[in-house]
């Protein structure tokens, strides 16, 4: 392909459901002021979530936390394990 900035793009695209309910509601509202106002609150009540949670980045790079991570993850793991088995049988 000639064009790699377009390939990064197109392999770059999450589809995140949350947002493309957003877009659809957006869309359907009646005009562009409306479509921006309703993004801007998206953003808004998005970063309520996400913001407070940065800090614990700094953390991510201690051993205790790793392990709690990998322990959390098995229990996780084995939890989808047994649901699906249940579900199954």
């Amino acid at each position: 392909m000639h064009r790699p900035f377009v390939l990064g793009f197109f392999t770059g695209i999450n589809l995140c459901p949350v947002f493309l309910i957003a877009l659809t509601k957006a869309v359907s509202l009646s005009g562009a002021l409306a479509g921006m106002l309703f993004f801007f609150a998206f953003f808004v009540g998005n970063s309520v979530y996400v913001v407070p949670l940065s800090p614990f980045g700094i953390f991510g790079a201690r051993k205790t936390l790793r392990n709690l991570r990998r322990i959390a993850a098995r229990g996780v793991r084995v939890w989808f394990l047994v649901s699906a088995v249940r579900v199954v049988v």
